[in-house]
């Protein structure tokens, strides 16, 4: 009975990696789905935390964070079919007449090539949005076609002009370009195709992302509104994939999720997803698998953070409705033969923590370790005593 006692004792003081399986669930705060639930109360904390045990049922009801969006956020409006005139745009006008002698003829004095047409030097369209014209005024011309433009300038040149003809030429389209940035291969501001560019069609511009989709995360700032969405939703999800608008930017940046993986698993560390979908299955077996000689397959454990609603399927009372984000331990039993078939099913997320219990045979060999080494120290201390007190023959 004492050789028991001091066993238990001495097994609280022994070296460990982590709390002991029995003790994360016996600390919870609140107990979901767990079977060996008991009367004796719940432990203090510091943090108080919800534990779940994990069955085909909760993973049912396990929602995926939603992921953000374009589709909802932003307008998709296709742009007007045909070139229109914005602010910013450099053009020019010419102007021919049917005959020689007319009102944009040169002088006959002049050294100029005789003809019957004149070239207007080029303007910028200001925010006024009109071009001046001689003898035909101000043209208002925002968000005009060419086509338009021409025919307004013609009829008022019609009366001292000789049946006048314009035609207008884009030197610079500033008014319908977009930009770019970050991690793609070759950032660039350029001009919309008239016809309309998606998403898609704009980071092809620019190369494409310099990273793999499911690290890439794409950001559309539309005036005083912006959205994000991963390039894998952009690529998956057509309706995401919205036109681009004059004036957009368009920002691409590295976003590596990662989990840790601690415990009694083959390696402890920081392990970077290296695809879109990463389940628990995949992640232990990244981190090396369990431990023969150290681990409890009762006892992996998945720390993370869920919403109130989350916890609420799985039928959880909280008593605390301000507590929005609330620390879940996530429990899953590898003795359990349809163990491996959950780990299979539950997807992992970015910053979990996976953490994997020493068996309670290995704290019993720590301590057996620790006797055998406190006996051999006192047989060697022994043996000292004895050499230094035994007289030296003469």
């Amino acid at each position: 009975m004492a050789a028991s006692a001091l066993l238990v004792a001495a097994c609280g003081i022994m070296p460990s990696h982590g709390p002991e399986g029995p003790n994360v669930a016996n600390s919870a705060a609140l107990r979901v789905n767990d079977p060996t639930q008991t009367e004796t109360g719940v432990q203090p904390i510091a943090q108080p935390y919800v534990f779940v045990t994990v069955d085909n049922t909760v993973l049912s009801r396990m929602d995926n964070p939603a992921e953000a969006r374009f589709a909802g956020v932003l307008t998709d409006r296709r742009p007007p079919s045909g070139l229109v005139i914005g602010p910013g745009d450099v053009v020019s006008l010419s102007i021919f007449e049917a005959a020689a002698g007319g009102l944009f003829s040169p002088p006959a004095q002049s050294n100029a090539a005789r003809g019957n047409s004149a070239e207007l030097p080029a303007q910028t369209v200001g925010r006024d949005g009109t071009l001046r014209v001689p003898f035909a005024g101000s043209i208002y011309v925002l968000g005009r076609t060419p086509n338009q433009i021409e025919q307004e300038v013609s009829a008022r040149l019609r009366n001292r002009a000789i049946e006048p003809q314009v035609i207008l030429t884009i030197r610079e389209q500033r008014s319908a370009q977009a930009s770019v940035l970050g991690e793609v291969q070759a950032p660039a501001k350029f001009t919309l195709n008239p016809q309309g560019e998606r998403v898609l069609d704009a980071l092809a511009r620019a190369g494409g992302s310099k990273f793999p989709a499911y690290e890439s995360v794409v950001t559309l700032q539309r005036g005083g509104r912006r959205a994000q969405v991963s390039l894998s939703t952009l690529l998956k999800e057509p309706s995401n994939n919205v036109y681009v608008q004059p004036g957009d930017s368009i920002f691409v940046a590295r976003e590596q999720r990662h989990f840790v993986a601690l415990g009694a698993q083959g390696q402890n560390g920081l392990f970077f997803f290296d695809s879109e979908r990463v389940t628990l299955s995949y992640a232990m077996g990244k981190a090396g698998g369990l431990l023969d000689e150290r681990a409890e397959p009762a006892f992996v454990f998945v720390y993370r953070s869920e919403t109130r609603k989350q916890l609420e399927k799985y039928g959880a009372d909280l008593a605390n409705p301000h507590h929005h984000a609330i620390p879940v331990v996530y429990r899953i039993n590898l003795r359990d033969p349809s163990g491996l078939f959950l780990t299979q099913n539950f997807v992992m997320r970015d910053k979990d923590v996976i953490f994997v219990a020493n068996s309670p045979t290995v704290d019993i060999a720590k301590f057996l370790q620790f006797v055998r080494i406190g006996l051999n120290t006192g047989r060697d201390a022994a043996e000292l005593g004895r050499s230094v007190l035994t007289p030296i023959p003469r």
